[in-house]
């Protein structure tokens, strides 16, 4: 009993870790987006 629910919680560590994972790539690759639109931003600019 005591295993099983110590295999459960190992299972829920590694899920709330891989979706803390997932997050910190959709943060990095929003920020990434965010750099990209701005360096169009000031390429139109500076070609005007």
């Amino acid at each position: 009993m005591q295993l099983m629910q110590l295999m459960q919680l190992m299972q829920l560590m590694q899920l709330m870790q891989l979706m803390q994972l997932m997050q910190l790539m959709q943060l990095m690759q929003l920020m990434q987006l965010m750099q990209l639109m701005q360096l169009m931003q000031l390429m139109q600019y500076s070609t005007k």
